[in-house]
């Protein structure tokens, strides 16, 4: 009896433990900080500076919580950002607060007050606003197509050239910098790579938007940035040495599964140098520096809302005399939007079998393909669809 009853007591005490600790968990993080707040008396109205004093007081903890996250080069240049969230927000941050002490001193008003703040809050809102970045995302790949030119240089240099043309990257790299920072990972393009499509013209430096997108494909990339940056000299100089150069950057970010327009943007910087070579690269720097302060921000939103599941589809192709015209359907294929990857699994004597990584659903895929026409040259009947499988066969013109 003794016994049971000395068991029933271990095992009420062990099911409140549990119970303290699964409550403790789900508690939010929050954090207790001190601050000196300090008014001006007037009218000899203590009451209104009072209530004024712990309202900018309750602001300051706030503003030291976020201190912890956003690096101080941030906390400079999103200064309007954060000043805007800690209005609209401190009394959701704000957890409880006490006045530990208060005196007058003449005109002057003092006061310690004891804030609690909830940690969590205020970092998921600077997540939110992309300030910083949650290490629990999984955020896109992104590959940089930025053609640069100095104000003496003729014309944009690109690496994506086949003439090997080595490229400035003054701009991509500011840009690039700060998407690293956000969490973004980004691709390292090579200077030669091998293009095997005939039919698309990148031998330029202002690609289309398939053009990026297919390039984009072949470096396994989410989004691709597209655009160009050029530094010109004004006519502004002063005494005689000091010369004014102003860049600007004009790119837009592509989502590579459907090649839909996420934001462009057009930034210029202007700054002021002796020598040609500071002067431009600084201002290259600068403007490529506001564009992806607004492509860190942007893209994350506009990822995370449009997420799309990836799917593995299986496709069997089949058909008299198919192989010529499988290679022309697998290469459309690969240029599809929201086609992120096509692997060819088999090759027979009557059909062959590809995967195809698609962001989005066997029949969505099916559809997209009654749209090509391959350039007329044959036709395709799709007569089977399944949950992640097509069947397909090329009807010869």
């Amino acid at each position: 009896m003794i016994n049971k009853i000395i068991f029933q007591i271990i095992l009420f005490a062990f099911l409140l433990l549990n119970i303290e600790i699964a409550f403790a968990q789900q508690k939010v993080a929050t954090q207790t900080v001190q601050v000196i707040g300090t008014g001006t008396i007037k009218n000899n109205d203590i009451e209104k500076v009072r209530i004024k004093t712990i309202s900018n007081s309750l602001v300051t903890a706030v503003g030291i919580i976020m201190a912890q996250f956003v690096s101080s080069d941030d906390l400079a240049q999103n200064f309007k950002v954060l000043n805007k969230i800690v209005d609209d927000h401190t009394d959701q941050f704000i957890q409880g607060y006490k006045v530990l002490n208060e005196l007058t001193l003449k005109n002057t008003y003092r006061i310690i007050v004891q804030a609690t703040v909830s940690v969590d809050s205020v970092k998921k809102q600077l997540i939110k606003t992309g300030i910083i970045y949650d290490e629990n995302t999984i955020y896109p790949k992104i590959l940089f197509l930025i053609a640069e030119k100095s104000f003496d240089q003729e014309s944009f240099h690109y690496w994506w050239s086949p003439a090997h043309i080595p490229s400035m990257v003054f701009a991509e790299n500011a840009i690039a910098k700060i998407m690293k920072a956000k969490g973004y990972p980004v691709i390292l393009h090579k200077s030669i790579f091998t293009d095997t499509n005939n039919n698309m013209d990148i031998n330029k430096y202002n690609l289309d938007n398939k053009e990026a997108v297919y390039i984009g494909k072949l470096f396994q990339a989410d989004i691709v940035i597209v655009g160009e940056a050029c530094a010109l000299r004004t006519l502004n100089t002063m005494e005689k040495e000091i010369k004014s150069f102003k860049a600007t950057v004009s790119a837009r970010a592509l989502r590579v599964d459907n090649s839909a327009v996420i934001t462009l943007t057009t930034k210029s910087f202007v700054t002021v140098n002796s020598d040609d070579i500071l002067g431009e690269t600084d201002s290259l720097k600068g403007a490529g520096k506001l564009a992806g302060q607004l492509f860190a921000t942007t893209i994350t939103d506009n990822w995370k809302k449009k997420a799309v599941t990836t799917n593995n589809i299986k496709i069997v192709v089949k058909g008299n005399n198919y192989f010529s015209n499988f290679v022309k359907f697998r290469k459309q294929l690969f240029e599809m939007p929201r086609v992120k990857k096509v692997y060819t699994k088999e090759i027979k004597s009557d059909q062959a079998t590809v995967i195809v990584e698609f962001h989005g659903t066997t029949k969505e895929l099916a559809n997209a393909l009654m749209f090509k026409t391959f350039d007329f040259l044959f036709g395709i009947n799709i007569y089977e669809i399944l949950q992640d499988s097509l069947r397909i066969m090329i009807v010869n013109k």
